[in-house]
């Protein structure tokens, strides 16, 4: 016998209540848990601190943006090139809103130069480069990835793209910014537990997580590819203690005219961790503190304006 049209409805009612009740049910243990669920969708996600669901993985590549009537495209003003959980989301959003600083919509982080581990790029690969940048006569126009300062051949390859291109550098505590890092780097975690691949990721990411700290060496690399007046090292205590001495320092460096975001722009934090905080053990800190010793030493007698002070690991090493 068939079943009426009301009697289906009724069926397709129970049968979505049924499948919320048991998404709601892997949503619970996922938050109590921290492990991956798929959502309705089918994609990956894990439910943060934040009690918001978040995809896992790396977020899609931006597409080339618009380029108005009037406008030009060309090699960036400006790139913020690192590091890595130093605060370049935040710095990036109060530059945006600057009235000469254009930067297109969607162009978050273009990781432009990450494909070319192992190829060199060609002229055609630098004016694709160029087509991300469209700004009218007079503007400015930049990008942040926060890698390309880890990635000893990126530099050397956005200064042949940008060949006069000012360089942004944001350094935070190593050992501060090895925790950051390492919890960010968890929502690329393999989801299923009893795998090698599963294994591997925590080698690979605490390991990765130390070298993107290794800030002298990185530095190296941007100034052999980069005059150093071209180059601006802030720090991103700083610039959460003096956010608009900072931004001035960085208005000037870019070459536009100073200017006052609202507070509301400056005092909101973007991009905050939603995972966990990784755990970081009395042994471990303590190690990372004597390795990274040396490195930070170094540092600061390249960057003699660096404030050891306002790093919490390191404040004995301070002037």
């Amino acid at each position: 016998m068939s079943l009426t049209p009301r009697i289906k409805r009724t069926v397709k009612a129970a049968q979505k209540r049924a499948q919320a009740l048991e998404l709601d049910a892997r949503r619970e243990l996922a938050r109590r848990t921290g492990r991956p669920i798929r959502d309705a969708q089918g994609r990956i996600v894990v439910i943060g601190t934040d009690g918001k669901e978040h995809p896992m993985g790396a977020q899609p590549r931006p597409e080339v943006p618009e380029c108005p009537p009037g406008w030009h495209t060309g090699p960036p003003d400006f790139v913020i090139v690192g590091a890595e959980k130093g605060g370049t989301s935040r710095w990036l959003k109060i530059l945006r809103a600057h009235p000469d600083i254009h930067v297109g919509k969607g162009i978050r982080e273009i990781h432009f130069w990450d494909d070319f581990a192992d190829r060199w790029p060609t002229q055609a690969d630098i004016e694709r480069y160029h087509t991300f940048f469209p700004r009218p006569e007079g503007g400015k126009a930049g990008e942040k990835t926060p890698q390309y300062m880890s990635l000893w051949w990126a530099p050397r390859m956005l200064s042949m793209a940008a060949p006069d291109c000012r360089i942004v550098m944001m350094l935070r505590d190593p050992i501060d910014r090895y925790i950051s890092g390492r919890t960010q780097l968890e929502k690329y975690r393999p989801p299923d537990r009893d795998t090698k691949s599963f294994l591997d990721f925590g080698r690979r990411s605490v390991e990765l997580s130390m070298h993107r700290g290794e800030y002298t060496r990185q530095l190296e690399w941007v100034l052999d590819a980069f005059p150093r007046e071209q180059v601006l090292v802030l720090q991103f205590e700083a610039c959460n203690a003096d956010t608009q001495g900072q931004l001035d320092r960085t208005f000037d460096h870019i070459g536009v005219a100073r200017w006052t975001p609202p507070e509301a722009l400056t005092g909101k934090e973007v991009n905050a961790a939603w995972l966990e905080k990784v755990p970081l053990e009395p042994e471990r800190r303590e190690l990372l503190q004597r390795l990274y010793r040396p490195e930070v030493m170094r540092l600061k007698g390249i960057v003699p304006e660096l404030d050891l002070s306002l790093w919490p690991n390191f404040a004995d090493l301070a002037d």
